[in-house]
C-alpha cells in the first residue's frame, strides 16, 4: 500500500505543479513590438534600424531634415547648406545632399554621400565618390554620429585632409 501511495503523491504534485504554472500570465501577451522586433521578458527587442519601446522609431528617423553645414578641418574651411533624406532602397541608408559655397567659381560644389547607419545613433560612409558636379574629386570614406537634437558631425579623410563636416539643423 505503501508503494502505491507515493506515485499518487507525485502525480499529485505533478499536476498541481503543471496548473499553477500554466495559470501565470504571459508577460508578452500585452507587448507589441512593431518592424520584426520580438518581445522577451515584457520588453520589445528590436531589429537592426529600429529603436524605441515598441521599435516603431527608424534610427535614421531623426537625421531626416535640412541643415547649415561647415566643414572645420579641411583646408578651406567651407559652408553651405544641406538636406538629408530617406534611401528608399534601404531602411538603414541616408542620403546626404550638399550644396558647398565654392570660391573657386560662381557655381556651388554638389555632393551626394550615401550614409549606412550602424547603431541609434552612428553611420559609416562606405567609400564613393560623391562629387556630382566637381571634375577633379577623390573618393571619400568615414563615419560619424547624430546627436540628440539630430545634429550630424562627420569625419571622411581624403588626401592629406581629415574633413570634419558639422550639419547642424
Amino acid at each position: 500500500m505503501k508503494n502505491v501511495k507515493l506515485p499518487i503523491v507525485i502525480v499529485v504534485l505533478f499536476t498541481m505543479f503543471m496548473v499553477t504554472q500554466s495559470c501565470k500570465d504571459d508577460i508578452c501577451s500585452d507587448t507589441v513590438c512593431l518592424n520584426g522586433g520580438t518581445c522577451n521578458d515584457g520588453t520589445c527587442e528590436c531589429a537592426e534600424g529600429y529603436s524605441g519601446s515598441d521599435c516603431s522609431t527608424l534610427w535614421r528617423s531623426k537625421a531626416i531634415g535640412s541643415y547649415t553645414v561647415t566643414s572645420v578641418s579641411c583646408s578651406p574651411t567651407y559652408t553651405g547648406s544641406a538636406v538629408v533624406s530617406s534611401d528608399p532602397s534601404d531602411d538603414l541608408n541616408l542620403l546626404l545632399d550638399i550644396a558647398i559655397s565654392n570660391a573657386d567659381s560662381e557655381e556651388d560644389a554638389l555632393y551626394q554621400f550615401k550614409l549606412t547607419m550602424t547603431g541609434e545613433t552612428t553611420f559609416t560612409v562606405p567609400t564613393q565618390n560623391p562629387c556630382l558636379n566637381l571634375e577633379n574629386c577623390s573618393d571619400f570614406s568615414g563615419s560619424g554620429q547624430i546627436d540628440a537634437d539630430g545634429n550630424i558631425t562627420m569625419s571622411t579623410p581624403v588626401n592629406d585632409y581629415d574633413c570634419v563636416w558639422t550639419l547642424i539643423k
